[in-house]
C-alpha cells in the first residue's frame, strides 16, 4: 500500500499563509492555521518565500514569549488589491537591496581576513589572475597593504 505524503510544498504553504494574511490574520509558528502547516513549522521560511519570491511585504515582531509573529499591514493589503504592480516593484527593489548589502558585508569580511593574511592574499591573487576588474582592484589593495611583494608570482 502506498504511503501518502501530507507534507506541503513551500509554495503551497506560502499561498495558504498569504491567504490568511490578506484576510487580516496574525500568527506565529506556534499558532499556524492548519492549512499553512503544523505547529513549529518553519514560518520564517514560508514568510521569506512570500517576501522574496512573491514580493509581498509581511510585517513581524517578537511577542512576550520571544516568538516571532507575522501579519500584513492594512495598507499593504489594500495595495495588494489596488496597486499590486507598484507594491511588487517596491518590494522587489527592497529584496535586491538587501541582497547587495549582504554581499557587500561578505566582501568586507573577506577583505578584513585577507588584510591580516599575506599568504591568503597571494593565493587569492593567483586564483584571480586575469579575471577582470575585481581582480585588478584586489591586487591594487594588496599592493597598498603589503607592497609589491603581494603581486609577485604572476598575479594580476
Amino acid at each position: 500500500m502506498a504511503t501518502i505524503n501530507y507534507r506541503k510544498t513551500k509554495h503551497q504553504s506560502a499561498n495558504a499563509a498569504l491567504s490568511h494574511f490578506l484576510n487580516g490574520q496574525r500568527f506565529s509558528r506556534l499558532n499556524l492555521p492548519e492549512d499553512v502547516g503544523c505547529q513549529n513549522a518553519s514560518l520564517h521560511s514560508i514568510v521569506s518565500t512570500i517576501q522574496n519570491k512573491y514580493f509581498i511585504p509581511i510585517a513581524s515582531e517578537y511577542n512576550e514569549q520571544g516568538v516571532c509573529e507575522y501579519w500584513m499591514e492594512t495598507h499593504e493589503i489594500d495595495r495588494f488589491y489596488n496597486d499590486r504592480e507598484e507594491q511588487r516593484q517596491q518590494m522587489k527593489d527592497e529584496v535586491q537591496l538587501r541582497g547587495v548589502i549582504r554581499e557587500g558585508k561578505s566582501v568586507l569580511r573577506l577583505a578584513e581576513r585577507l588584510a591580516t593574511n599575506s599568504d591568503g592574499i597571494q593565493l587569492l591573487l593567483q586564483a584571480l589572475d586575469g579575471k577582470g576588474r575585481f581582480a585588478e582592484l584586489v591586487a591594487k589593495a594588496a599592493n597598498e597593504v603589503y607592497g609589491n611583494t603581494a603581486n609577485q608570482g604572476g598575479a594580476v
